[in-house]
C-alpha cells in the first residue's frame, strides 16, 4: 500500500476534536491505563505558568474594597467597624484559600483544538502540525490523538472536586490585558457576592429594628430629642452588627469558596509568547498523597505526572481520531497502531465501517531519522 492512501485524509481537519500529543510510550499508556497523564507544573514548556497568574490574582486582590459597594445597601448603613470586618475577612480569607491552592501539586495535561493555530495561508490541522510533533512527540514515531471536545469537557468537569484534588478543564487566554480584565471582574464579584450574603436586610432584623421606639430604654430621652436620637442610633448600629456578627461566619465560608474557585482561574493564563499554541488544558490541584503521583525518564530529571482516568470506549466517542507521527516506515507504523487499538477492545473505522477510532497518518513533511 502506498503512503499517499493512508495520508490522503489526514489534511482534513475533524470539527470538534482537541488533538493530545504524545509519544509511543505516551499512547501505549494511555491505552493501557485508560487515563490521560497531565505533566507536574514546574516541567511544562513555559516556566512562569501558574505562577504568572497567581501573582496577577494578588495584585487584584490588593485594590480589592466594599466601602463603595457597602454604602449602596438598600437599608440603613453599616459601621465602619463592620466595613472593617469585611474587608479583613476578604484579606484573610482570600490569603487563606490562596496559601490552600499554592500549597497543592498542580498538574496540567495539553490538548490543541480544531479551531485554533491559524496561520497566514488558512488553517492548519490541529492535529498535525510541525511544531507540535517538535515540541511534544519525541521527533519522530509520536502520536496526536483526537479526542471529542464535548465528550472530554463534560467528563472532566463531572469529575469536579474530590477530597484529594479539584479538577478543571478550559482554553487559555494569552493577552495580558484580557487576562487581569477577566480576573478583575471575577474579584469584583467575590466582593459584590459577599457584601450581599452579609446584607443587613434579613428577616430578623426587621423585628428587632421595629422595636426600637418603645424600647424602655430609650424612653428616658424622650424630652430631649437631642439625648434620643443619639441613643437611638447608638441602638440601631448595635442590632445592625449583632446581626451582621450572626451571618459573617457562613458568609465567610462561601467567600472562600469563592475564592478558590476564582483562582484555579489562574491555571489557564499562560505568557503572551506562547499565543501560537492556542492550547485547551485539564488541571488538576492534588492534595492527596505522594504515592499517588507517578514519574517518567524526562531528558534532564524525572517528571512527576497523575493519570486521570478516562472512560472504556470501544465506539470511539471520546477519542475518534489517532494521527501517526512522520516515520521512516509510514505503513508498519499505521498497522501496529490499528493492531494496538484492536488488542485493548477499540474499533477501527474505516472502509464501510463508519464507527470507531480512525488511524490516519500525518503529512508534515519532517524528518528526524
Amino acid at each position: 500500500m502506498k503512503d499517499d492512501e493512508h495520508r490522503q485524509s489526514a489534511t482534513e481537519s475533524e470539527p470538534g476534536l482537541l488533538y493530545h500529543y504524545t509519544t509511543q510510550a505516551g499512547l501505549i499508556g494511555v491505552l493501557e491505563s485508560k487515563s490521560i497523564w497531565a505533566t507536574h507544573m514546574l516541567h511544562l514548556n513555559d516556566s512562569s505558568e501558574v505562577r504568572l497568574g497567581i501573582e496577577m490574582f494578588n495584585r487584584c486582590l490588593v485594590g480589592l474594597r466594599v466601602n463603595q459597594r457597602a454604602s449602596e445597601l438598600k437599608r440603613g448603613s453599616i459601621s465602619a467597624e463592620s466595613i472593617q470586618k469585611i474587608e479583613r475577612l476578604l484579606r484573610e480569607s482570600a490569603a487563606s484559600a490562596i496559601r490552600e491552592l499554592s500549597a497543592a501539586e498542580v498538574f496540567v495535561s495539553s490538548f490543541f483544538g480544531s479551531a485554533n493555530l491559524l496561520s497566514d495561508t488558512g488553517e492548519k490541522d490541529p492535529g498535525d502540525t510541525l511544531e507540535q510533533w517538535r515540541a511534544y512527540s519525541g521527533g519522530s514515531g509520536g502520536f496526536s490523538i483526537g479526542f471529542d471536545k464535548k465528550v472530554v469537557s463534560a467528563y472532566i468537569q463531572s469529575l469536579g472536586s474530590e477530597a484529594n484534588s479539584v479538577v478543571t478543564c478550559g482554553s487559555c487566554t494569552y493577552e495580558s490585558g484580557t487576562q487581569e480584565q477577566s480576573l478583575q471582574k471575577a474579584v469584583q464579584e467575590i466582593a459584590d457576592a459577599f457584601v450581599n450574603q452579609v446584607h443587613i436586610a434579613d428577616s430578623g432584623i426587621d423585628a428587632d429594628l421595629s422595636k426600637l421606639r418603645d424600647d424602655p430604654a430609650l424612653q428616658r430621652f424622650a424630652q430631649s430629642p437631642p439625648q434620643f436620637v443619639e441613643a437611638f442610633i447608638a441602638k440601631y448600629l448595635a442590632i445592625v452588627d449583632d446581626h451582621f456578627d450572626q451571618r459573617i461566619e457562613p458568609s465567610a465560608r462561601a467567600f472562600s469558596s469563592i475564592v478558590m474557585r476564582t483562582f484555579i482561574m489562574s491555571a489557564f493564563l499562560k505568557s503572551p509568547a506562547f499565543r501560537a499554541e492556542n492550547e485547551w488544558r485539564i488541571v488538576m490541584f492534588s492534595y492527596g498523597p505522594p504515592s499517588e503521583i507517578r514519574f517518567r525518564p524526562g531528558q534532564s530529571s524525572l517528571i512527576p505526572y497523575v493519570a486521570i482516568p478516562l472512560p472504556f470506549d470501544p465506539e470511539g466517542s471520546l477519542f475518534r481520531r489517532v494521527v501517526v507521527g512522520p516515520s521512516p516506515r509510514i505503513n508498519e507504523a499505521i498497522a501496529a497502531t490499528k493492531l494496538l487499538l484492536k488488542s485493548k477492545g477499540y474499533k477501527i473505522k474505516g472502509g464501510e465501517k463508519k464507527e470507531g477510532v480512525e488511524v490516519i497518518a500525518s503529512v508534515v513533511p519532517y524528518r528526524n531519522w
